[in-house]
């Protein structure tokens, strides 16, 4: 059996909702329905959602800014939840997360 790299998601995110994530508190992360984010996500030609294996969160762009790997359980389009968004609940990206797999530079 060949073995294959995990397909990893690099998003970078503001220390309260990284904080969220760490603690396990906020179990998904939002993306706006723009261009952008439609080309990382959709698979080409579809409007289904690409899958990737890990989210790798980073709090800044430090060479040592906080990060952590986290399963990522699959990538779907609903409305936010509102506690966890800036904005009121608006039809977005969701991504469903899972369990922490490894953490760097946080205390």
């Amino acid at each position: 059996m060949k073995n294959t790299k995990p397909e990893i998601l690099h998003l970078t995110l503001k220390k309260e909702w990284f904080a969220m994530i760490v603690s396990g508190e906020k179990k998904e992360e939002y993306r706006e329905l723009k261009d952008y984010w439609k080309k990382r996500f959709w698979l080409e030609g579809t409007t289904k959602c690409r899958s990737y294996d890990i989210v790798r969160f980073k709090n800044g762009y430090a060479k040592d800014a906080p990060e952590f790997d986290i399963v990522c359980k699959k990538i779907t389009m609903r409305l936010s939840k509102a506690k966890w968004s800036t904005q009121k609940p608006t039809k977005c990206f969701v991504i469903e997360l899972g369990e922490i797999l490894s953490k760097k530079n946080i205390e």
